[in-house]
């Protein structure tokens, strides 16, 4: 005879999951970071974001070839990007931690928020003769 299984009340409540939010954390506030991504692209503000290569190797074949032994990057501890203006390597960040694509499209709307009302500062202060842009930071 097959065997009959009786649904019990489980014991332990298991919480709700806060991977997703614990690891965006470590990110925004680049707690145990040990490597620094510079984003240097054209006429936009440098960024610079603590990050972590355990995670950023996990995640990302490129990263993880970029802090392999024999590169340069994984001596100084620093990745300087070129190719990529700070607020698309900030939202691929948030997307290397959190797979979650809608944090991509919140960081990009705040982001473009954010240079609206940097730019509107800065026409205001250029006609004053001086211009200042913020870099944008996850740390």
């Amino acid at each position: 005879a097959p065997a009959t299984f009786e649904q019990k009340t489980p014991s332990v409540e298991v919480p709700p999951s806060t991977l997703q939010a614990d690891l965006l954390s470590l990110l925004i506030e680049g707690r145990h970071s040990d490597v620094s991504i510079e984003a240097v692209y054209g006429e936009a503000a440098p960024a610079t974001f603590s990050a972590h290569t355990n995670i950023l190797s996990q995640r990302s074949d490129v990263f993880a070839a970029a802090f392999s032994h024999e590169m340069r990057e994984s001596a100084t501890r620093t990745l300087t990007v070129t190719d990529v203006p700070p607020p698309a390597l900030k939202a691929l960040l948030h997307f290397l931690y959190t797979d979650d694509f809608d944090e991509v499209q919140t960081v990009l709307r705040e982001e473009a928020t954010h240079a609206a009302g940097t730019d509107a500062g800065d026409a205001a202060s250029s006609s004053a003769g001086s211009s200042s842009a913020a870099p944008i930071s996850c740390a």
